[in-house]
């Protein structure tokens, strides 16, 4: 039995190595994911994405100038179908589904890519897939974090050997732009390879560039709205800032990692150890700039992106600043002739960073995140949203007129009820709650 095991994985190493690694972070994030749900709430980031504009979207409208990234929108809309088990918390559950897989792409790339050995490649996808910068999003029913999953893909499929590779990875480029703006950073990469080192004819590539254009304007074409925004949501360009910007993004990285959104403790990059590799890295780098290109450019899109965008800065935006310094390392450390001392440092330090996630899920349990919840007006206080949601959705007509549920809360919870009778086909509620979606749509954005 035992022989049998070692020869099918000799065969299939590469997709035993990619299976484990999701495996791994199912189950991490997936404890994440169970202590949040403890308190029974969402914070109010997640319920504009996951579930009014996720409502929203299927009914073809922007709700207002701040939601801009119908990727996402689609993203969770497509999880309330596909997880009906959980009315409440189908977007977390999908989060998790979909950032167990970053790490494994990391893995892809730096073993398919740039040839990094396999433990390498393994060890590194590791490091990425626990730092705090990067699982205290794995949960989190938001667009944030989800620029990697589908910009690393687009990066794989781009270096690829299929049929219409380029094509595909447009379409990639294109939808992460659309899930969350910060995405751009790939679209470098994209361009300059199209432009340089592309060998397929120029139709081919002018064809690829018209495939990404087109689904990153696709929202103009969904959304019936007669003024549409796209890719901003709450920011806005600064140029005189950038400054300040590049201080607080090294202190949140190594010192103060407090910001929007951003609710571990921990600092994202996890310690000065990890600084330290990545300086030497980011040097290595920059000697064999033609090698590893691809990811330089990732890493000064993304810093440059963050010191000239607006509103509350954070490293929500700069997740891809984690997957281009954690590439640099593994290429840096597996040039080196005693590789296998330093990855035995590196795996010490590893299980530091499963200790820091640990730590974070303790605070989940005792509900570190109450501050930013969707909390019901106050007679409701106690009661589980779930439990609200069953016994309005059997009385629409008072949910429609009562004054117990106003503004952002009773659109939201409305947005519930309609994606609920969507699922159960009742035609009859899904109308009423699509009438009035319909009706309070954002007037800034009609």
């Amino acid at each position: 039995m035992i022989d049998r095991l070692k020869n099918f994985y000799s065969k299939n190493a590469f997709w035993c190595n990619f299976s484990l690694i999701i495996f791994i972070f199912l189950y991490f994030y997936g404890r994440l994911y169970f202590a949040s749900i403890l308190d029974g709430t969402l914070t109010g980031e997640e319920r504009s994405c996951s579930i009014r504009d996720a409502a929203y979207f299927l009914n073809r409208y922007q709700f207002h100038q701040y939601s801009t990234n119908m990727g996402a929108h689609f993203l969770y809309a497509v999880s309330s179908f596909l997880f009906p088990f959980e009315p409440i918390f189908y977007g977390r559950l999908a989060k998790i589904l979909m950032m167990s897989t970053a790490p494994a792409l990391v893995f892809t790339y730096l073993n398919r890519v740039f040839k990094v050995s396999a433990e390498m490649s393994f060890l590194f996808a590791l490091i990425y897939g626990f730092l705090p910068g990067v699982y205290s999003f794995s949960f989190i029913a938001t667009e944030y974090g989800l620029t990697t999953v589908f910009g690393v893909l687009g990066l794989i499929v781009l270096s690829s050997n299929i049929k219409y590779a380029e094509l595909i990875s447009g379409f990639l480029f294109g939808f992460a732009c659309i899930v969350y703006a910060p995405a751009f950073t790939f679209l470098t990469v994209f361009i300059l390879y199209l432009f340089l080192l592309s060998k397929s004819s120029w139709p081919m590539r002018l064809s690829s560039i018209a495939v990404m254009v087109l689904t990153m304007f696709s929202p103009k074409i969904w959304w019936l709205n007669s003024r549409v925004v796209l890719f901003t949501g709450g920011g806005r360009l600064v140029l005189d800032q950038w400054y300040y910007r590049l201080t607080r993004l090294w202190e949140e990285l190594f010192i103060n990692p407090k910001s929007y959104y951003y609710f571990s403790e921990q600092q994202a990059l996890s310690s000065y150890i990890l600084a330290f590799l990545f300086l030497m890295s980011f040097i290595f780098c920059l000697k064999y700039f033609k090698k590893y290109w691809q990811i330089l450019l990732i890493l000064f899109g993304t810093i440059f992106i963050h010191s000239i965008a607006g509103g509350p800065p954070g490293f929500r935006r700069i997740v891809p600043l984690a997957f281009a310094l954690v590439c640099m390392s593994a290429v840096f450390i597996d040039s080196f002739k005693f590789k296998k001392l330093l990855s035995l440092f590196l795996v010490l330090h590893l299980s530091y960073q499963v200790f820091q996630m640990t730590r974070y899920e303790s605070l989940l349990k005792v509900g570190s995140l109450q501050g930013r919840a969707w909390n019901p007006p106050r007679e409701y206080q106690g009661i589980s949203l779930e439990s609200i949601l069953e016994e309005e959705y059997q009385n629409l007509d008072r949910l429609l007129t009562t004054k117990h549920y106003e503004g952002y809360f009773k659109n939201e919870l409305i947005s519930l009820v309609y994606l609920k009778s969507l699922r159960s086909g009742d035609k009859e509620k899904t109308l009423k709650m699509k009438s009035y979606l319909l009706e309070n749509v954002q007037s800034e954005n009609r």
